[in-house]
């Protein structure tokens, strides 16, 4: 098992980059870091490295942990094309228990309407 030398997050098998910091693993190969001896070694003897790892498992990745994320995306991109298929998209977010999930719901459904009252507005004038 080897880990990112820039951010400490386990590096997956055949990867050419770190999915959580975009650190390009062949160029620490060419300079000789980027062997997993080196990684796990400095994993284990650096406890600050210990906690940089730890800190950076709480940022907001998208995975299967958070199922909403195709929605939200889809919300969105829906809010300026069809504002009223984003504004049912932006109902279901507001009805999940995640808040931060809930805040994205309401913004949808904010750019929708906006949309949807500037398109009126460009098409009557």
């Amino acid at each position: 098992m080897s880990f990112c030398p820039n951010c400490g997050v386990e590096r997956k098998e055949g990867s050419h980059f770190c999915h959580h910091c975009g650190y390009d693993y062949r160029e620490a190969n060419s300079s000789g870091m980027g062997s997993s001896s080196s990684s796990d070694s400095q994993v284990n003897q650096n406890p600050s490295f210990n906690s940089q790892v730890n800190q950076s498992s709480t940022y907001n990745v998208p995975t299967k942990q958070n199922p909403h994320n195709f929605a939200k995306i889809t919300g969105y991109i829906l809010s300026f094309l069809i504002p009223v298929f984003a504004i049912v998209i932006g109902i279901y977010l507001i009805l999940s228990k995640n808040e931060e999930v809930h805040k994205h719901g309401i913004i949808i459904i904010g750019i929708s309407i906006v949309v949807q009252i500037l398109s009126m507005i460009f098409m009557m004038g």
